[in-house]
């Protein structure tokens, strides 16, 4: 039986980086204001510091397991900043910073690696889900969140991570 294509794709990509990696000026321009630049190096700073109590507590026995997130903020960071406040941030467990910044109160996620549930009780109008532990499984939900607004005339984003 011969092999045919059934479905050609062209996916574009879109870099602020030179072939160096380094950033170019000219291609970033204007992409970020300023003053959203400080607010999300704020932001990042504050949840590297969460992250480091976190750890610290999860290594000296008063907290349970906990995966630093260390060294990932700006991955989740920069992809909720760019949605839109009907998108879905759909998260696995190193996203954190992503998460508060859509509005997720920081204690959830201390909740959540406490073994208490209320972490996991998402305040409604966040569209971000309870944190996806196996691997792999918040591809699912962020296929059925996108199918959900596709069906229904939406052009909603869902986000996700792996």
């Amino acid at each position: 039986m011969p092999v045919e294509p059934v479905f050609e794709t062209k996916i574009d990509r879109v870099t602020i980086l030179d072939e160096h990696g380094r950033f170019d000026e000219e291609l970033g321009a204007g992409l970020i204001p300023d003053e959203d630049v400080v607010e999300l190096y704020k932001h990042m700073t504050t949840c590297r510091h969460l992250d480091e109590i976190a750890f610290k507590l999860q290594r000296s026995g008063r907290m349970g397991t906990y995966p630093e997130n260390r060294g990932q903020e700006a991955t989740s960071l920069g992809a909720a900043y760019a949605l839109r406040p009907d998108d879905w941030l759909v998260t696995c467990y190193r996203e954190n910073a992503g998460l508060f910044w859509r509005g997720l109160p920081m204690e959830y996620v201390l909740l959540h690696w406490m073994g208490d549930e209320r972490g996991n009780q998402i305040p409604e109008g966040l569209n971000v889900t309870p944190l996806a532990i196996p691997i792999g499984t918040q591809m699912l939900h962020a296929t059925g969140l996108a199918w959900a607004s596709k069906y229904r005339g939406e052009d909603g984003i869902a986000c996700t991570f792996f």
